[in-house]
């Protein structure tokens, strides 16, 4: 049987109309580096435009095989777990989760989160490159989502200690520091970096998708009072984002139809 691929983006969904937008503008650029059908879904609150929706829009049009690209910062989140089972790529969850099985006859073939891709990589170095005024005496904070789930934080307190560590030895940052809205560990760990170094200016990048509540509105309120420099960019709107979906997405069926 003639295989035909279509592309599914899931990412996680927001209320706030620019954060979506934001997903919008990268899928339009990820539309034209991929040859067949493919759709923009969302775990929850955009309606219309959910997961299955998604899925059944693609079987409609065809698709016998369905490339997942989870829109997600990393393996830690608890979502990606929760979304590879609903699609039936994994038979067990370690959290609780309150999805459903999605309907799906596709053959699903899983992309992965972006983690620590060479192209994710170099947007969180531009953006502290960007906010950085003497590295020498500053200290770099990588605020990330985390969990509260145990394996789940544990990825991503591995991930973002590698992203400081990297950036930390490239821009020549006198140190560097990571702390995670879930737990909730921002402004602690700022006041404690004021107390122990106060003489050096805390330079926070927030390690999220799209702007939103937290990068807008929660994080600029726990840094309020402290010595802390952010500007609260985030990954998107740069189009290295859409340029790893492609990558990911057209590697994955290359590799499928090296099989056939």
């Amino acid at each position: 049987m003639l295989k035909r691929f279509g592309m599914l983006w899931i990412a996680h969904g927001s209320r706030d109309p620019k954060w979506v937008a934001g997903l919008d503008d990268a899928w339009e650029a990820v539309r034209s580096g991929w040859d067949g059908p493919a759709f923009l879904s969302f775990l929850e609150l955009v309606d219309g435009r959910l997961i299955q929706d998604g899925i059944n829009a693609l079987e409609e049009a065809g698709v016998t095989d369905l490339i997942i690209v989870p829109m997600f910062v990393s393996s830690g989140s608890t979502h990606t777990e929760e979304i590879a089972w609903a699609l039936g790529i994994i038979p067990t969850t370690y959290h609780e989760t309150d999805m459903e099985r999605l309907n799906v006859h596709s053959n699903v073939h899983w992309v992965g989160p972006m983690d620590e891709d060479e192209k994710i990589i170099s947007i969180i170095r531009e953006r502290a490159q960007a906010i950085t005024i003497d590295p020498a005496n500053e200290i770099l904070l990588m605020i990330g989502h985390g969990s509260e789930v145990l394996p789940f934080e544990n990825a991503w307190r591995r991930q973002l200690h590698r992203f400081g560590q990297r950036l930390r030895d490239e821009i020549g940052f006198s140190s560097y520091e990571f702390a995670t809205i879930m737990p909730l560990t921002v402004r602690q760990k700022v006041e404690s970096l004021n107390q122990s170094a106060p003489e050096r200016t805390v330079v926070a990048i927030p390690i999220f998708i799209s702007p939103g509540y937290y990068t807008a509105k929660k994080i600029p309120g726990l840094l309020e009072g402290l010595n802390c420099r952010y500007t609260g960019d985030t990954l998107l709107p740069d189009l290295r984002v859409a340029e790893w979906a492609i990558s990911k997405a057209n590697e994955r069926r290359a590799k499928e139809e090296a099989l056939t």
